[in-house]
């Protein structure tokens, strides 16, 4: 599986499994509207770790770290 994000990610897990994606609860509105992304079920929920990050599960993005990162590395996946 190839994955290609801007930055380059230090590490890249994948477990191989796909999601269906429907759009996000709580989105940036301006973020939402300017790459066309439709509101749905998916939430992205804020933690605090080393770093910065994100871990995908069904229908939740785990972010870590800087904010704008995992802004542009969220849109870069689901386009």
């Amino acid at each position: 599986m190839s994955v290609f994000v801007v930055p380059e990610p230090k590490m890249l897990k994948s477990t191989g499994r796909w999601f269906v994606f429907d759009g996000f609860e709580g989105f940036p509105d301006f973020l939402r509207h300017e790459f066309n992304l439709s509101k749905g079920k998916w939430k992205i929920v804020r933690t605090e770790r080393d770093g910065t990050g994100l871990e995908i599960k069904d229908k939740e993005i785990t972010a870590w770290g800087d904010e704008l990162v995992d802004y542009a590395t969220i849109l870069q996946l689901v386009k």
